[in-house]
């Protein structure tokens, strides 16, 4: 009851997405599109999300979105972090991965904001009934960025989707 959270941060994009940075001031004019990184602990424990929004279609964040749920599905009891990166990288097509998301797909949720399991380049750790992991595919096309994320719990049977954004 009445637990706020202990800290929160936020990040946002005055360059179409390509790179992020504190919130400090008003925003003298419209950013479209718009990308947010917003990070709160509650508990003790962190939990994240990169949001892409805009007034206008936008094909970069569809298919970052589309990518991202191609690695939901294979995000199951047993699946590595090397399994996931392949999903990132058979569906990439023209664009290369964003610099902030390059080489990895997310970690697991805890007290710190990257917990294990280590889902990048390089890890060995598999998913395993009872993590939490926030995931995320970000994309460069042509000058366009987008990060998009989501919150999985993964369950013995599968996983399950807390959190879209």
């Amino acid at each position: 009851k009445n637990m706020g959270a202990q800290e929160v941060r936020t990040l946002l994009s005055l360059d179409g997405g390509r790179t992020l940075r504190p919130f400090l001031l008003p925003v003298e004019k419209v950013v479209d599109p718009l990308q947010v990184y917003l990070a709160t602990r509650v508990n003790g424990y962190w939990a994240d999300a990169h949001v892409s929004v805009s007034n206008r279609p936008n094909p970069i964040v569809e298919k970052a979105r589309g990518i991202l749920k191609a690695v939901v599905a294979a995000a199951q009891p047993g699946s590595s972090a090397a399994q996931l990166m392949s999903v990132v990288q058979q569906h990439l097509g023209t664009a290369g991965e964003h610099a902030i998301t390059k080489g990895g797909v997310g970690a697991g949720i805890g007290l710190s904001q990257d917990e294990a399991p280590y889902l990048s380049n390089g890890s060995d750790d598999r998913l395993q009934a009872g993590d939490v992991l926030s995931l995320r595919v970000g994309l460069e096309e042509s000058g366009t960025h987008a990060i998009c994320s989501t919150i999985v719990a993964i369950h013995a049977a599968g996983n399950e989707v807390l959190l879209y954004s």
